[in-house]
């Protein structure tokens, strides 16, 4: 079905507006995140975000709501917010139900792309293996997870993918303890995504499948192998 010229306007001049006060935290927010400005158990003042970003609290307790529901961060009555501090079993547990519930999706979604999927999952794969050198963290693991989203979202099963992107976001404060975090983990993510592509390029499910177990086992074991991982339950302030 094709998108009339004035809708497509509209939705190009909504895109470009100004973000709300409470929407730049939250933006401001998910990038000290990623970024591991935030590591996890560290505690996030209210008051401390809105000066730092020039804006009153409310926009901020706004952006904060929104990292809880997503499952980034926790709530303690008279403490305040933290960044999830996951166990090496919680993590475990979230990788376990992605792989089933990715699996459940490939095997609908590889069959189901055309070539307009396959060139986003190149223009994707091109930006990881050769990021500008301004690109950001957060950027990268945004593009990151547009890659593997894609055949997620061919499979047209939007209750997965749904909460394929609630379980990634669980872990997101994570990912820069192991995504980019030396060449040869690099170079590793990149033969994985590249072999996946081509299983995808051929519209295999199986082979799919079972490439993503295996990039997620390698991202599991870079994990586990920083000093910095899981197991640690150190609290931190801030």
């Amino acid at each position: 079905m094709s998108v009339p010229e004035n809708a497509r306007d509209t939705a190009g001049a909504r895109s470009r507006r100004p973000p709300t006060l409470s929407e730049a935290a939250l933006r401001a927010l998910r990038e000290d995140l990623i970024r591991g400005r935030y590591r996890p158990g560290d505690r996030i003042r209210v008051d401390h975000v809105a000066a730092e970003l020039g804006i009153s609290a409310l926009p901020v307790r706004e952006a904060l709501r929104v990292l809880l529901a997503e499952g980034r961060l926790e709530y303690e009555a008279h403490r305040g917010y933290r960044v999830s501090d996951l166990t090496a079993d919680d993590v475990k547990d979230i990788y376990l139900m992605c792989r089933l519930l990715e699996a459940e999706a490939l095997r609908d979604g590889v069959p189901a792309l055309d070539d307009e999927g396959i060139e986003r999952m190149e223009r994707a794969l091109s930006v990881l293996e050769a990021p500008a050198d301004n690109a950001s963290l957060w950027e990268m693991v945004s593009i990151h997870q547009e890659f593997h989203f894609v055949p997620v979202e061919y499979a047209g099963r939007p209750r997965i993918e749904a909460e394929l992107r609630r379980l990634w976001d669980h872990t997101d404060h994570y990912r820069p303890l192991y995504l980019f975090s030396g060449q040869e983990v690099v170079d590793q993510m990149n033969r994985d995504h590249r072999a996946l592509l081509a299983a995808c390029a051929a519209h295999d499910a199986d082979q799919a499948i079972t490439l993503l177990n295996e990039h997620r086992e390698h991202a599991l074991s870079q994990l586990f192998s920083q000093p910095s991982t899981p197991n640690d339950k150190e609290e931190h302030s801030r």
